[in-house]
């Protein structure tokens, strides 16, 4: 019991000394780049020169890495292929569209109905979650929702399924 607590407590040791690097490197970076920043009418002439574009975002961690020359061939890049990435969207959009109307057609009248019963079902039970959960919480895991989950189309009726063998299995004889 001994070695578990002291293996306990260094764990704990090296995660608030991990902790504690993680906000020294924060904090210094936060430093130079405030030592970097210009005076703010500098800073905002060079913005007011620079057209507003909706493509101009840095992937991920990139914003610490690349140079300010770096930094204007990215969003030069974004510029170009960003018009052409919205437009084929436009067009997955309405393929999407498209398919999910001729699926449509297939299915009955009563089918349908069912359908858009489900889907409103699922809506309103989606709805108090995503306002109830602040912002950065992790969702629950699948198991409450599995447990409550009604059998679709697509799972045959319970009398249609095999039932389990009833009474003691008969043991081999050797």
């Amino acid at each position: 019991m001994r070695d578990f607590w002291r293996a306990l407590g260094w764990a704990g040791m090296l995660t608030a000394m991990s902790w504690l690097a993680w906000v020294d490197r924060t904090f210094l970076y936060a430093e130079e780049a405030s030592a970097e920043k210009k005076p703010s009418h500098v800073q905002s002439a060079a913005k007011a020169k620079e057209p507003k574009s909706p493509y101009r975002r840095l992937p991920p961690y990139y914003g610490q890495v690349v140079t300010p020359e770096q930094r204007k061939q990215i969003y030069a890049i974004q510029d170009e292929y960003g018009p052409k990435i919205d437009a084929l969207r436009k067009q997955l959009e309405a393929l999407i569209a498209e398919r999910d109307e001729k699926i449509a057609a297939l299915l009955t009248e009563v089918q349908r109905k069912e359908v858009a019963r489900l889907q409103e079902e699922a809506k309103a039970k989606r709805a108090p979650k995503e306002k109830a959960a602040p912002p950065g919480e992790t969702k629950p895991s699948g198991a409450a929702e599995k447990a409550e989950a009604k059998p679709t189309e697509a799972t045959p009726p319970p009398s249609v399924q095999p039932s389990p063998p009833q009474g003691p299995e008969p043991k081999p004889q050797s």
